[in-house]
């Protein structure tokens, strides 16, 4: 078998790319290839799905003997000055360059792509009511596809029961909430929510407040302290999961995806970790 100069990988790139495209990902994102070291032609690929690429992660996924990696979050998110052992961002990209092991991130891509991340958090909305759903910041080129969604419901709701529709069907202990008093007490019921996967409050920050018809509910991982503020005092809600937790779910859909996309010429296996986790925790220390 030749080894080339050219990527080896480059009708797996595109067939990624026509799953997901990365025209879709955020304009401040580093999305695509992250390493792309030279191998060996002509063998299936072993892909591996994680939420991030921690050390712990990548040596679970060459003990799977996986090839590529397909890690979520961009491995290479902050430019490194340089290669060396003194971070775990570093040793993992040395790592995977000297076993051939190539990443790949499509991010917010697959947040924003139809049937991706955001698409999936709709569908676990709807097991409350009905709804309709549109894109927050809507793709120029495909208008039902882009950053975040914006939800109606058909049957208003008490905030009560989303959130804890939401918590068991992302098979979470906690979630954390954040409620104006008329929300809390039922005298409000929810009808429009506003959710993005991960960290929301950027998408969030140039809609309508709810008192002015903006989303009376904000769903997402994570969100500054001002933000949450700001949103009950509108008279508002706010559920956050943790970063993580409203995406690390997704990865079995996606698995199932790549498996029916991917010719077996390309794609021996699709694998998801199982030690990728979110690094927060609740202690009682």
């Amino acid at each position: 078998m030749s080894m080339s100069l050219h990527s080896p990988r480059a009708e797996l790139w595109s067939a990624l790319d026509r799953l997901c495209p990365l025209r879709l990902a955020g304009g401040w994102d580093q999305v695509g290839p992250m390493i792309d070291p030279p191998v060996s032609e002509g063998a299936p690929e072993r892909i591996f799905l994680t939420i991030d690429l921690t050390e712990e992660v990548y040596e679970e996924a060459r003990s799977l003997g996986a090839t590529v990696i397909i890690a979520y979050h961009p491995l290479l998110f902050r430019p490194l000055a340089r290669l060396d052992l003194s971070n775990a961002i570093s040793r993992v990209a040395m790592s995977a360059t000297r076993d051939g092991v190539a990443v790949y991130s499509p991010h917010s891509a697959l947040d924003a792509v139809s049937g991706g991340i955001c698409d999936w958090l709709v569908e676990l909305c709807e097991g409350v009511s009905p709804l309709s759903a549109t894109p927050i910041d809507a793709d120029s080129v495909s208008p039902l596809e882009g950053a975040g969604r914006l939800i109606t419901l058909t049957n208003p709701q008490p905030f009560e029961r989303i959130a804890s529709h939401l918590r068991a069907t992302l098979g979470l202990s906690y979630v954390r909430v954040a409620v104006a008093p008329a929300i809390e007490s039922g005298d409000e019921l929810i009808e429009r929510i506003a959710l993005c996967p991960g960290a929301g409050g950027g998408l969030f920050a140039p809609l309508s407040s709810p008192r002015d018809g903006g989303p009376q509910l904000l769903f997402t991982g994570e969100m500054s302290h001002h933000d949450v503020l700001g949103q009950v005092r509108e008279g508002g809600a706010v559920i956050l999961t943790e970063h993580t937790n409203c995406e690390r779910g997704y990865l079995t859909r996606y698995a199932e995806r790549l498996r029916e996309a991917l010719p077996v010429a390309l794609c021996e296996t699709v694998m998801v970790s199982a030690l990728d986790r979110d690094p927060l925790r609740l202690s009682s220390l």
